[in-house]
C-alpha cells in the first residue's frame, strides 16, 4: 500500500496516464476514422428517395459588368501569401511565453541551473513546440519545415556549448562548476532534448497530421480524460484508507473483494468519461458559437500534450512544480490573446468564397492540396465543397464527429429542398476572431449532389475544379464541366489540368456543352477552344501560380 502520493508516484502516474492514453487514442481514432468514412461512402451511395424533387434548372448567372480590377487582384494575392505568416507569427509570440514561464520554473524548481546560459538552453529547449506548431498549422510545405528546424536547432547547439563552457566566476563554489559541466554536455542536453520532446512530437505529429487531425484531438481529450479516473481510482484503492474502504464495502455487500476493485475502477473510467464526453459537448458549443475553429483545437492540444509531459519531469522537484505546465499553457492562452489584440488579424480584401470541385479518385492528392490551399484560402474567404471519400476525414467538423459517434450523422446528409436550403443558412461565411475562415462540407446523396452543386457555384465567388486524372471514367466531373460552361460565367472559375489530365476529353467536353448552351448562358459570345486550363506546378511555386490565378478570377 502507498501512505501519501509522492513525486516518484506522481511521476509514474503521469507516464501512465500519457502513455496509456495515447496508445488507446490511436487505437480509437483509426477505429473512429475507417467506420466514419465507411459510413460516409455508404451514404452518398444511397439514394434520398425524395419524391418530386429533381434538379431544377438554374438561372444563368449573369457576367461581371467588368474583369476584377489588377490592382484588388494582387492585394488578395498578397493577403493570401502574408496573412497566413501574421497568424503565425501570432501563434509564435504566444507560444514563447510558455517557453518563458516554464525556464523561469527550471530556475525556481532547480537552484542549480540558476545561470544565463542554463535558463536560456531550457527556454529554447522548451520552445520546440513553436515549431511543431508552424509546422502543422502555419504555411509552408516540406522546404519551410525544413528550414524552421534547422533555424531552431542552430542556436541550441551554440546556447549548449555557452552552459558548457561557462566561466567560473559566475558560480559561488567549484563544485557548482564541476556540477554544472557534469549536467550540461553535449550528450546529455541532446538526451534530455530527446527524452522531453521526440515522444511528444511522435504522438502529435499523428494525432495533428492531416490524416488523424480532425479526429485526434477530441478523441485525445475524451480518452485521456477517461485514462485519468482510471489511474486515479488505481491510487486511491492502494492508499491504506481506500483499502480499508473497500474491505468494509466487501463485508457489507457480501460481494468478493477482486469485484468490488473492479467495479471501483470501471465505475472511475464511465465517471470520467462522461466528464469528457461533456468537455466535448462544451467543445462543440464553443465551436458553433465561432469561440473556437479547427486551427485553435489543434494547437490548444499540441501545447496541453507538451504541458503535460514536461509536467512529469517537474514532479520530482515537488508536487507543486508539476502545475508550472499548466500555469504556462495559462500564460500561452493569456499572451495569445493579448497579442491578437495588439496586431489584430487583418481583414480579408474584399473576401471571397472558394467552391472547390475535384476529381475523387485523386485521393491523397487531392486532400494535400486542398490542404495547402485552405492554408492560404481561409485568410481570404470561406470554401464550400461537397465531402468525398477524398477529404471526408480531414473536413469533418467537432459537430459531425461528435454527431457521428452519437449515431446522428444522416441529419447532416441533404435529402430534400428542406435539408438543402437549412444547410445553405447554416453556412459560416464570416472570420473566426483569428481572421480564418471556415470550410463549409455538404454531404450529399447520389440523387442529391446535382442539387447541390447548383446551389453551390451559384452562390459561390471563385469556382476551382481539379481536373488532374480526369477521363472519360469521371462523368460526375462532366457533369459538372458541362453545368459551369452552361450557367457560370468561366472568368470566375479556375479549370486546373496535370500531365494525367485527358486535355482532348476535356474539350470535347466543352465542345459538347457549347454545342447546348442556354441562349442566356453568359459564356454564349465566348469559345470552347478560349476556355484557360492551368497546369499545376509542383512545389511552392505552383501553389503560388494557383493563389494568383483564384485571386485574379471572379
Amino acid at each position: 500500500m502507498i501512505e501519501e502520493i509522492t513525486p516518484q508516484l506522481l511521476f509514474a502516474a503521469l507516464v501512465l496516464v500519457i502513455a496509456l492514453s495515447s496508445a488507446l487514442t490511436l487505437i480509437a481514432s483509426l477505429v473512429v476514422q475507417w467506420r466514419y468514412r465507411r459510413r460516409v461512402l455508404r451514404a452518398m451511395a444511397q439514394t434520398a428517395g425524395a419524391a418530386g424533387w429533381t434538379p431544377a434548372s438554374a438561372a444563368p448567372l449573369a457576367p461581371r459588368p467588368v474583369a476584377v480590377a489588377p490592382q484588388a487582384a494582387a492585394a488578395r494575392f498578397r493577403h493570401a501569401l502574408k496573412a497566413p505568416w501574421r497568424a503565425a507569427g501570432r501563434d509564435a509570440a504566444a507560444g514563447v511565453a510558455f517557453a518563458l514561464v516554464m525556464s523561469a520554473a527550471v530556475g525556481l524548481a532547480f537552484p542549480l541551473l540558476r545561470t544565463p546560459a542554463g535558463i536560456g538552453l531550457y527556454a529554447w529547449g522548451y520552445a520546440w513546440p513553436v515549431v511543431l506548431a508552424l509546422v502543422l498549422t502555419g504555411p509552408g510545405g516540406a522546404r519551410t519545415a525544413v528550414v524552421m528546424v534547422a533555424a531552431y536547432f542552430s542556436p541550441l547547439l551554440v546556447l549548449t556549448l555557452m552552459a558548457w563552457a561557462s566561466d567560473t566566476s559566475s558560480f559561488s563554489s567549484g563544485a557548482d562548476v564541476f556540477a554544472l559541466r557534469s549536467a550540461i554536455t553535449p550528450a546529455t542536453v541532446a538526451r534530455a532534448w530527446l527524452l522531453a520532446n521526440v515522444p511528444p512530437t511522435v504522438v502529435l505529429m499523428l494525432f495533428l497530421g492531416r490524416r488523424l487531425r480532425a479526429v485526434g484531438p477530441l478523441l485525445l481529450a475524451l480518452v485521456t480524460t477517461a485514462t485519468a479516473g482510471f489511474v486515479v481510482s488505481a491510487l486511491a484503492l492502494l492508499t491504506d484508507d481506500g483499502a480499508a474502504l473497500l474491505a468494509h464495502a466487501a463485508e457489507l455487500s457480501g460481494l468478493g473483494l477482486p469485484w468490488l476493485q473492479i467495479g471501483s475502477l470501471v465505475s472511475s473510467v464511465a465517471l470520467f468519461g462522461l466528464l469528457g464526453w461533456w468537455s466535448l459537448q462544451a467543445i462543440r458549443r464553443a465551436w458553433l458559437r465561432k469561440a473556437v475553429n479547427d486551427r485553435s483545437l489543434r494547437l490548444d492540444a499540441l501545447w496541453l500534450f507538451f504541458a503535460g509531459i514536461y509536467a512529469m519531469y517537474y514532479a520530482p522537484a515537488g508536487l507543486a512544480w508539476a502545475t508550472a505546465p499548466l500555469l504556462a499553457f495559462a500564460a500561452y492562452k493569456v499572451a495569445g490573446a493579448a497579442v491578437r489584440r495588439a496586431f489584430p488579424p487583418r481583414p480579408a480584401v474584399d473576401a471571397r468564397g472558394l467552391t472547390f470541385l475535384r476529381v475523387f479518385s485523386l485521393g491523397r492528392r487531392s486532400d494535400r492540396l486542398f490542404d495547402a490551399l485552405a492554408r492560404h484560402w481561409r485568410h481570404v474567404g470561406a470554401i464550400q465543397l461537397i465531402t468525398g471519400p477524398d477529404v471526408a476525414h480531414s473536413t469533418l467538423q467537432p459537430h459531425q464527429l461528435l454527431d457521428f459517434l452519437a449515431g446522428r450523422l444522416a441529419t447532416h446528409f441533404i435529402g430534400d429542398a428542406i435539408s438543402l436550403e437549412r444547410r445553405m443558412a447554416e453556412r459560416d461565411t464570416r472570420p473566426d476572431r483569428d481572421g480564418l475562415f471556415r470550410i463549409n462540407n455538404f454531404f450529399c446523396h447520389a440523387d442529391t449532389w446535382q442539387v447541390v452543386l447548383a446551389r453551390l457555384v451559384h452562390d459561390g465567388d471563385v469556382v476551382l475544379m481539379d481536373l488532374r486524372s480526369f477521363s472519360v471514367l469521371n462523368a460526375g466531373c462532366a457533369h459538372e464541366l458541362r453545368y459551369l460552361a452552361n450557367f457560370v460565367p468561366l472568368q470566375r472559375c479556375v479549370l486546373l489540368i496535370d500531365d494525367a489530365t485527358d486535355q482532348a476529353f476535356v474539350r470535347s467536353t466543352l465542345e459538347e456543352a457549347w454545342g447546348s448552351l442556354d441562349p442566356a448562358s453568359p459564356n454564349r459570345d465566348a469559345s470552347p477552344d478560349a476556355v484557360r486550363l492551368d497546369r499545376l506546378q509542383p512545389g511552392p511555386a505552383g501553389l503560388r501560380q494557383l493563389l494568383r490565378r483564384l485571386s485574379e478570377a471572379g
